[in-house]
């Protein structure tokens, strides 16, 4: 098998590599540089990010030499491309990945008609026709730059994977500037690095935890590291350890473990008092709101990632299908439930029939409290706890007459 391994610099490891005397650029190509055989950095982007620095023109220009070379390059029927990258290279890193991972889903088409496909994209799928190929990627610390704060884009690595592939994604606990990395979801490995940005990137090349398709938590200043498992006291530590970083930057972190080890937000709030006192402060905002719109904006900050960013993970297992009619079905439960009674809430100032809008809402967040085929369901789960919240505060906006045709076991369930 052949392997093919093609590094993203982040910008100042490209500034360094240039200033020692880096290989020359390839051909007419400025932003590969070759480092040994079957071995190439791709140059960084500028300190803006912006116009021939940008990742947008990277890509295109990698993407444009891959087509080019890669034919002369490996030949063999079995492959391996190795993509990592590092800070902003680490985003041109996933794109890339992704990209090779769709064209290798092409190629399996056996398609004879490569029209609808630009040029480069054309020669790369008729490379990857009669291949096995393998497509590793491994990104250390990426963000789309150090004004990123608080903004946090998210891609799938996951996406086209197939046996034999692997995704490895570090993210540094602390750094110079306070940015949010990429979300990079359904990973292999999650490793997290209690040390600085540059640092993340040291372990692009670290071999030994390879064997443990776990979380890691790499010691400061050390190889040495602790398996992060889905028990209490293994989810305590590794928040203990990140619990001083800048809030968004935890949040992404503790997703991704959470999505990683399925812990369950019930979890959390037990186990971390840090979310429990979060989630209490909602609820109590709920209850103080005004307005149900802004009982219902409380209850969604906790699926908003730079906000509590508690149930977030939970937003990707409950799609959603708002309606009235009775022919639509919803897809999902908690999320989906929650933003319907929100739509009823809505349109009861807008209509004529305002009570019975109102019923309705309460009516879908019933179902969060008495779904009988959820672990996390009853009296007692955070659901039915902000669904309680939100009854009791759409109970209070109906009229005497209206408040006779809810459940009054429902309500005094809520109350409890």
């Amino acid at each position: 098998m052949k392997c093919i391994e093609i590094l993203f610099k982040g910008t100042g490891a490209t500034f360094e590599l240039l200033e020692k005397g880096g290989r020359k650029p390839i051909g007419n190509n400025k932003y590969i540089l070759e480092e040994a055989e079957n071995k190439y950095n791709v140059v960084g982007c500028g300190l803006t990010g912006t116009g021939d620095g940008s990742i947008e023109n990277i890509l295109k220009n990698v993407i444009e030499w891959f087509a080019g070379e890669i034919d002369s390059i490996v030949n063999e029927e079995e492959v391996t491309v190795i993509i990592k990258g590092h800070s902003r290279g680490g985003v041109t890193a996933t794109k890339f990945a992704k990209f090779l991972r769709e064209c290798r889903t092409t190629a399996k088409l056996s398609l004879s008609d490569m029209n609808n496909y630009s040029a480069d994209k054309a020669k790369i799928i008729n490379w990857m026709k009669n291949k096995k190929i393998k497509i590793t990627l491994s990104t250390s610390d990426a963000y789309y730059g150090p004004t990123a704060k608080g903004e946090n884009s998210e891609t799938d690595a996951a996406d086209k994977k197939e046996d034999g592939d692997e995704n490895v994604v570090i993210l540094a606990t602390d750094t110079m500037f306070n940015c949010t990395p990429l979300m990079i979801k359904n990973a292999d490995h999650v490793v997290i690095s209690k040390g600085g940005h540059n640092y993340a990137g040291r372990l692009l090349n670290w071999k030994d935890f390879k064997a443990e398709k776990k979380v890691l938590l790499v010691k400061k200043g050390s190889m040495k590291y602790d398996n992060i498992t889905s028990s209490k006291n293994d989810v305590i530590k590794l928040y203990d350890a990140i619990k001083d970083t800048y809030k968004p930057r935890r949040n992404v972190i503790m997703l991704l473990v959470c999505m990683k080890l399925n812990i369950k937000p019930d979890q959390l709030i037990e186990w971390i008092p840090d979310y429990k006192e979060n989630f209490k402060k909602v609820l109590s905002s709920i209850e103080e709101s005004k307005t149900l719109r802004g009982a219902f904006t409380d209850a969604f900050s906790l699926f908003d990632d730079k906000d509590n960013g508690l149930f977030y993970s939970l937003i990707h297992k409950t799609p959603m299908l708002k309606g009235e009619g009775k022919d639509k079905k919803l897809v999902g439960k908690f999320y989906g439930e929650l933003s319907i009674a929100q739509d009823y809430c809505e349109k009861a100032g807008l209509t004529n029939s305002k009570q019975e809008k109102l019923v309705k809402a309460i009516d879908w967040l019933k179902q969060v409290i008495l779904r009988k085929d959820s672990k996390e369901s009853g009296k007692n789960s955070y659901k039915a706890a902000l669904a309680s919240a939100l009854i009791l505060k759409i109970y209070s906006k109906l009229n005497e007459d209206s408040k006779k045709s809810v459940d009054s076991k429902i309500i005094e369930r809520c109350k409890k």
